[in-house]
């Protein structure tokens, strides 16, 4: 079978198909806001465009004849050059750009809330309900990649009711940081499904793999898929151990009451000493130090074994199905250089660019399956 050819389009919400863009880049991330940044241009571009990519004006990006987001123009400019002429350039986003912006409301009430009503308060102020909310996460993934997950997790993530009551808002501390923070608690989190809802659950790396890139040398290239690869371990970020605790007198870490750490083996196996000591006073459990160790150190070791992958189309062609590029997916990796690897990897970050030079690219960046656990 003929691999097809990839396909994008742009369309505002209600209304008509934009069709005049030179340019395209998307970028899914399970970490921030999904964003496309499209360019146009010729002599009155702007004249003819200013009305139809007005700021906050929503627009739904697809492809392969799969949504890649929905969201709204957040800003638009009209860079001039008198030799090359002009362009205009306008960049959508999604709802959680909103949320990483603005500070969440100290009045909400978290005692006796579940962690679902938390999440639906914090987001109240911005407009959005329970129907903007997805909380099965392999949804958002199939409905992005058009395959059914293998593996994955279909039930609704479960949210049992929050019983830290003394957790509420920080201020400045936005609604984004908020949600998460609370999410992180119960090894969840919360990101963008194509659809413009926000999924709430966990990156599933334990689902069979989606996709597999080759590079190979020599004769075993015949079948390499990738024009590039490049093999992160970088241990910049990552502590060799990571220490919380409560209760105690400044001078004196043993008298702690509550208290618990962890260490990171790479970075120990590395004689690195560079150990990260937090203190909590609102933790009052074991479970609860436990909790914020963990999630200390999975912030930090996203790096510590990544790959970043540079491919040709918008889609995994395995020889009969072009299957599209999505984040919350687990791909094989085989490589014979850079230490070699044959392995799954998680998915966490794709960017799709469309230009006159390079046609349709894709990178996506990767980290090693199990090691980033809410």
């Amino acid at each position: 079978m003929t691999r097809p050819t990839d396909t994008v389009s742009i369309q505002s919400v209600g209304g008509k198909v934009f069709d005049r863009f030179t340019s395209v880049e998307i970028t899914n991330d399970l970490t921030a806001p999904s964003e496309a940044s499209i360019e146009c241009g010729d002599d009155g571009t702007w004249e003819e465009l200013e009305s139809y990519i007005a700021l906050g004006k929503p627009f739904a990006v697809s492809a392969n004849g799969r949504l890649r987001l929905t969201g709204r123009i957040e800003a638009v400019d009209a860079p001039v050059d008198p030799a090359s002429g002009a362009c205009v350039r306008f960049l959508i986003r999604t709802k959680l750009s909103d949320a990483a912006f603005a500070s969440a409301d100290p009045k909400i009430s978290i005692q006796g809330a579940t962690l679902k009503q938390v999440v639906l308060k914090a987001y109240l102020s911005l407009g959005y309900t329970e129907k903007d909310f997805v909380f099965k996460a392999n949804l958002a993934r199939d409905l992005q990649t058009g395959k059914p997950s293998k593996g994955a997790q279909t039930k609704e993530t479960k949210l049992e009711p929050l019983k830290l009551e003394q957790a509420r808002v920080n201020p400045p501390e936005t609604i984004f940081e908020f949600v998460e923070r609370h999410l992180q608690r119960f090894h969840l989190s919360h990101w963008d499904s194509p659809d413009g809802k926000i999924v709430v659950g966990a990156p599933n790396d334990g689902q069979a793999p989606l996709y597999r890139f080759l590079c190979k040398r020599g004769a075993s290239g015949v079948d390499n898929n990738v024009e590039s690869v490049r093999r992160l371990r970088d241990a910049s970020d990552t502590p060799s151990v990571v220490g919380v605790f409560s209760g105690y007198r400044a001078s004196d870490f043993q008298t702690a009451k509550i208290g618990r750490s962890k260490a990171v083996a790479d970075i120990v196996a590395a004689h690195m000493y560079r150990p990260i000591l937090f203190v909590d006073s609102n933790i009052q459990t074991i479970a609860q130090a436990e909790a914020k160790v963990m999630r200390e150190v999975v912030n930090r070791i996203k790096k510590l074994d990544a790959w970043e992958v540079h491919t040709d189309g918008w889609s995994f062609w395995d020889g009969h199905t072009a299957i599209p590029y999505g984040v919350d997916t687990v791909a094989d990796v085989d490589v014979d250089v850079a230490g070699g690897t044959t392995g799954a990897y998680l998915v966490h970050r794709v960017r799709s660019i469309l230009n006159a030079q390079t046609g349709y690219t894709s990178d996506l960046t990767m980290v090693r399956k199990g090691l980033w656990v809410l």
